[in-house]
């Protein structure tokens, strides 16, 4: 259909709609509607005169789809006008106005009205998962890993009474994989670390494997707390952490508060704590292989060395 025809077509349903003659309006609606899919300036139009014949729900329905997909703050002050209607019924079904109010013919087939602008973000605003708890043990976690990256600098392999007395030790009789020296310190394929240090990286190594195995039972489940990964993660994380440190320094009350504060938190029944368990299981083993693949890499180097 041509810009000329649609006009004129336009003009012709304006003119019976003044003169209460909507469903010759609606029809000649209808066949811009095909030719022009999509238009809000003729959506509108369409959804008045649904208006006028009673169809609400489908003006209605007109109504969402322009404020969906245009924002149109017509439809918005149509749709109340209608269910205002449906209130109170009207009692003057004249029309005495043009179908589009203060809108040339041609503007038909032009663009709609820009939607109003959205109001303008927040400065400074901070994501809802970082809340103060989440800052806490972010910053607590990254105290711990400040406190083994220093212990391996100062008691780790660059120390060199720790060197001499390796390479003394080679000398005389093979290393051992594991041992504890006089002062402390554990030596762990020739690689020698404080019992801070270590206690450190078994926290978080432990954290993770309970945040894996956790986050693995609750999505078997499905009751994860919600429906964001990093969300998940993140709540998951702080369970986790709580639970580590309680089964490292309170080992036997640790475990049962964990269980305790597991199942008031996520209503885990007694066969989700077993694949809890299972989950767990393998990621000790998965992790005790990674350490030993590092630890063996590390004696191979310090061998070569």
């Amino acid at each position: 259909m041509r810009s000329n025809d649609a006009k004129e077509r336009f003009s012709m349903a304006d003119a019976y709609y003044r003169k209460g003659r909507y469903e010759e309006a609606l029809a000649l609606l209808d066949e811009l509607n095909a030719a022009f899919p999509n238009t809000a300036n003729i959506l509108f139009p369409r959804a008045r005169c649904m208006r006028r014949l009673g169809r609400t729900q489908e003006a209605l329905h007109i109504c969402g789809v322009l404020l969906k997909h245009f924002n149109d703050p017509r439809a918005e002050k149509l749709r109340r006008a209608i269910e205002k209607d449906l209130a109170t019924p009207r009692l003057d079904d004249t029309a005495d106005e043009p179908l589009l109010p203060n809108i040339s013919l041609d503007d038909i087939l032009g663009p709609p009205p820009p939607p109003p602008l959205p109001p303008p973000p927040e400065k400074f605003a901070r994501p809802d998962w970082l809340s103060t708890p989440v800052i806490i043990v972010l910053s607590v976690v990254a105290a711990l890993v400040l406190i083994t990256v220093l212990a391996m600098v100062t008691g780790g392999g660059g120390n060199s009474t720790g060197a001499t007395e390796a390479t003394q030790t080679a000398a005389s009789q093979p290393e051992p994989v594991f041992r504890i020296t006089e002062d402390l310190n554990i030596v762990l394929f020739g690689w020698q670390l404080s019992w801070v240090g270590w206690l450190v990286i078994s926290i978080v190594l432990t954290t993770t494997q309970y945040t894996i195995s956790l986050y693995l039972t609750l999505r078997t489940g499905n009751k994860l707390p919600n429906d964001d990964l990093q969300s998940d993660l993140i709540n998951i994380g702080i369970m986790s952490f709580i639970g580590t440190l309680m089964n490292t320094f309170v080992p036997c009350l640790g475990y049962i508060g964990s269980i305790i504060m597991l199942r008031r938190t996520y209503e885990l029944v007694f066969l989700e704590f077993f694949i809890l368990f299972s989950f767990y299981i393998a990621t000790c083993i998965v992790a005790f292989g990674l350490l030993f693949l590092v630890g063996l890499g590390l004696a191979m180097a310090a061998g070569a060395a």
